[in-house]
């Protein structure tokens, strides 16, 4: 026991697990941000080995996600553990998000760890968003006119002559035009 409080990383272990002193009532609800951070790492380890195997290019991606789940040693399980872990992440956040909601977490003196969890939510949701949007990218620049048709990502959406050439001559690319709406039109799926 006195290796544990002499050696430097081995005290910080030490203060933080071993001797770290906790209040009496605690349960098992407040292992959800431990449970985060065991998700985090696993999604780390197996993103990696994940990444050296795929291809992100329209042409390689699918034959790369084969490659993976037939090819490499136990790559089916890697690719399962890394989706079905992301599940749980997003699980244990809002179970630790209600822990901090019914124990009351946001006041004071928790204010600051409070703020920055919400901070953190905030960014996930920004990432997830935007992660979206990455996949999505190649629909977006896909935008055209045909006849009284504009045709944005998959979308038809129906406007002017006007409209189409304030949008050419500003060169706005819309993904969606609300114009006329009491008149009904047909909608074509390209």
């Amino acid at each position: 026991m006195r290796i544990l409080k002499q050696n430097p990383l081995l005290r910080l272990f030490n203060s933080y697990l071993v001797d770290s002193p906790q209040p009496s009532n605690i349960s098992y609800m407040w292992n959800f941000g431990s449970l985060l951070a065991l998700c985090l790492g696993i999604q780390i380890v197996t993103g990696i080995f994940l990444v050296m195997h795929y291809a992100p290019t329209v042409d390689l991606a699918f034959n790369s996600v084969e490659h993976i789940m037939r090819e490499v040693n136990y790559g089916w399980l890697i690719r399962y553990t890394h989706a079905n872990v992301a599940s749980f992440f997003f699980i244990f956040v809002y179970a630790h998000i209600g822990r901090g909601l019914y124990y009351n977490s946001y006041r004071s003196p928790r204010v600051a760890p409070w703020s920055i969890g919400v901070i953190i939510l905030v960014l996930m949701i920004a990432t997830a968003f935007l992660g979206y949007l990455h996949s999505q990218k190649y629909f977006l620049n896909l935008i055209f006119f045909d006849d009284n048709y504009l045709i944005a990502a998959s979308i038809p959406i129906i406007c002017s002559s006007r409209l189409k050439c304030i949008l050419l001559k500003h060169k706005i690319k819309p993904v969606a035009v609300w114009e006329d709406l009491q008149k009904a039109h047909k909608i074509v799926y390209s």
